[in-house]
């Protein structure tokens, strides 16, 4: 049985929607509305300013991984790929997320499959390096006052999970077992494509200075996103230590990239309960941060759309324009 894009979105809406509704009712719901009833307009435009400007440094992130193989794309394009891939990740049916749809973008520009999607994984990856170290760094300093298991667990879990992605990523023994593996698994054609792509990647380690400046900017990025939530939790009068942002946003990350909710809808809520519960954050006031956040992005994200609606105009026009000129002439 075929399974079309739109029924995989029912299903993705249907698990978003209903880990919500679950999570609310288990929730304080009337501390919850009155959370929401805080939020004044001028946050919410603040909000979109701040995040703005944090897709642009994550734009700038993936302009360096490009310009290493001298591959120049402007930041204002790959800002636009960002916006757009907001918005189809929260709006549009289908089993497509962000991090495809920015692929596909850039693929069409520089016309470099293997070159697109190294450079969007290694973004992604770099992002989870870069918030993983601050996150340790953060358990370290805190480590006497914090008394549970489950908060070391998760982070040494994701920092153990790091280091076995980059083993298979860069290590030479790795990659020519990876090499053999694609080609007897999977159909010649898929799986040559499958090798050029690690192989694109597999090439970053020559470029020490690029991926430690990815890095870098991946820990701004990071931290300039817990402080995000932070705001959130000031502006809706929660008190929520910023540290708890930084410890738990690897693990939530992670969990958030398995597609089988909306934008990561309810799957990242249903974390943040079970983890802000361990430092006795309730689950009306983390659910009200997390969802406040969720639906400010996704307002914002709309701003993709008419990035992406103006674009299949103009690909439109440029369709229909050779058969007009046939007619006039």
């Amino acid at each position: 049985m075929k399974i079309d894009n739109r029924s995989i979105f029912w299903v993705k809406l249907a698990v978003s929607t209903f880990l919500v509704v679950l999570l609310v009712y288990m929730s304080d719901i009337d501390r919850v509305k009155e959370n929401f009833s805080s939020i004044p307009l001028y946050a919410v435009v603040l909000a979109w300013v701040y995040y703005s400007f944090c897709q642009l440094l994550s734009a700038h992130r993936w302009q360096l991984l490009l310009t290493a193989k001298n591959i120049h794309v402007p930041i204002r394009k790959l800002f636009s790929f960002y916006m757009v891939g907001m918005f189809l990740n929260n709006f549009l049916p289908g089993a497509v997320g962000g991090d495809v749809v920015k692929t596909y973008d850039l693929y069409k520009y520089i016309k470099d499959v293997n070159a697109s999607a190294s450079t969007v994984f290694l973004e992604r990856f770099s992002g989870l390096v870069g918030l993983t170290i601050i996150s340790v760094a953060a358990l370290f300093f805190y480590m006497t006052s914090m008394d549970s298991l489950l908060v070391v667990g998760v982070v040494l879990s994701v920092v153990v999970f790091l280091v076995v992605v980059s083993i298979c990523l860069w290590s030479h023994r790795v990659f020519s077992l990876a090499n053999r593996f694609y080609s007897k698994v999977f159909p010649e054609k898929i799986g040559q494509r499958l090798n050029a792509i690690h192989e694109a990647v597999y090439s970053y380690r020559f470029h020490k200075k690029t991926m430690a400046q990815t890095v870098v900017y991946s820990i701004i990025i990071q931290l300039l996103f817990a402080l995000y939530y932070g705001l959130a939790a000031l502006v809706l009068g929660i008190d929520v230590n910023i540290f708890y942002f930084i410890l738990f946003l690897p693990v939530i990350t992670i969990v958030t990239m398995v597609p089988i909710s909306i934008g990561g809808l309810g799957i990242r809520e249903m974390a943040m309960v079970l983890l802000f519960a361990e430092v006795g954050v309730s689950s009306a006031d983390i659910l009200s941060i997390s969802l406040s956040v969720h639906f400010i992005n996704t307002a914002l994200s709309l701003w993709g759309g008419a990035i992406f609606a103006f674009r299949k105009r103009e690909q439109q026009a440029h369709q229909e324009s050779p058969s007009l000129r046939g007619i006039n002439e």
